[in-house]
């Protein structure tokens, strides 16, 4: 078995309404995600992928959440088993530029994206990041 460690971001803006990211990729949406570089921090792969993967560059963290969540896959005819961790990105643009490894994107209500989102591990740390949001005294920074 190989294990790959990745981090990510949960998207989301406020500019009228709260609404999060989700990048299109094959049949799945899913959050921006990527592999740890050698060298790098979490937070730097973070911003890394953002830009990469949205064209995102103004972001803020939210201060106190990281989540983890694990799936396995087969690849190539070996088991994989990866680790994302997940910051929660607070952004003013709205404009999004996707790369190549996606085929579209969406900002949807936290309610959109329960339904659009297929698997239950990523449902459950969108709950979590938009309890956290709602339940945030600091108003997140």
């Amino acid at each position: 078995m190989v294990k790959q460690v990745s981090s990510g971001a949960i998207i989301f803006n406020e500019n009228n309404e709260r609404k999060y990211l989700l990048l299109l990729k094959g049949k799945y949406f899913e959050f921006v995600k990527g592999y740890i570089e050698e060298g790098e921090s979490e937070k730097e792969t973070v911003k890394r992928e953002v830009g990469e993967e949205t064209g995102i560059t103004e972001m803020e963290f939210v201060n106190g959440f990281r989540e983890i969540y694990t799936f396995a896959y087969k690849w190539n005819g070996k088991l994989i088993f990866r680790e994302v961790i997940l910051y929660l990105i607070k952004t003013k643009i709205e404009q999004v530029n996707i790369s190549y490894e996606h085929d579209s994107f969406k900002w949807l209500t936290y309610q959109e994206a329960l339904n659009i989102i297929s698997f239950k591990n990523m449902k459950e740390i969108l709950t979590k990041a938009n309890n956290y949001l709602d339940n945030s005294l600091n108003k997140y920074i």
